[in-house]
């Protein structure tokens, strides 16, 4: 490739740098002769400082919230799309086996509820009634009991003591001991007390065993207001027939 016959017309090699050289090759202008003479005539140094600078347009600069509910649309709908992939990823595609039947040994045990205690017979007293399960009970007449009502520490104002001799007979067929038996006494609905006294043989239910056909007789002592009420005297045992000794004194 041959030499330049002669350097760019405006550039001396002496002076002038590669780059005026370029400069004076791409960007000599023929119609402008006085603006090349003075880029000549002016220093190297200063020619180059004096050079205009290519500047890049400047970016149009757009308000934030013009693209942002745009951009926020678009966000919802890629996350909703992801969402329902994922939802028919997880969901098998056959169906769902249904769950095993617990086992019998790890079931919870459920104890079977406690029988209700049959409800009480009531009898007047002077008569006797036959339960259900084999028992008879059987009183008296209640009447003033002059006895205790003697005893000083027994004697209270307003009070009357009474008595009763109650009867249990064993009628199941076999031996039956008479100690779960209990007492209790109401006067018009009120507790009433019952009196014990060992030494006149007032003592309550006895402890013993009756055999089959046997009986046993007691006396029972209970305190109630002077005037009448309506008394009520309960022989029972725990979820067993009992009976309940009812009249007015």
């Amino acid at each position: 490739m041959g030499g330049l016959s002669e350097p760019p017309r405006g550039w001396d090699p002496d002076k002038d740098s590669l780059e005026d050289l370029v400069h004076a090759m791409f960007q000599d202008d023929p119609e402008e002769p006085d603006a090349r003479s003075s880029a000549a005539a002016a220093p190297p140094q200063a020619a180059v400082a004096d050079r205009p600078r290519r500047q890049a347009p400047p970016r149009s600069r757009l308000p934030a919230g013009r693209f942002a509910a745009p951009a926020l649309a678009v966000a919802a709908v890629v996350t909703a799309g992801l969402a329902a992939g994922q939802i028919l990823t997880a969901t098998p595609a056959g169906p769902v086996p249904a769950a095993a039947p617990a086992s019998p040994r790890t079931a919870a045990r459920v104890a079977p509820p406690t029988p209700a205690a049959p409800a009480p017979v009531v009898v007047d007293f002077g008569k006797r009634t036959q339960l259900a399960d084999g028992w008879r009970l059987a009183a008296s007449r209640p009447y003033l009991c002059d006895v205790l009502m003697a005893v000083p520490v027994l004697q209270k104002d307003g009070t009357r003591i009474m008595r009763v001799t109650l009867t249990l007979t064993n009628r199941t067929g076999a031996p039956q001991a008479t100690r779960p038996w209990r007492l209790t006494a109401t006067a018009d609905g009120a507790p009433a007390e019952l009196v014990l006294w060992p030494a006149a043989r007032f003592r309550g239910v006895p402890d013993t065993t009756l055999s089959a056909g046997r009986s046993v007789g007691f006396l029972v002592a209970f305190r109630v207001p002077e005037h009448p009420v309506q008394v009520r005297i309960s022989a029972e045992r725990d979820a067993a027939p009992g009976a309940v000794l009812a009249g007015t004194l």
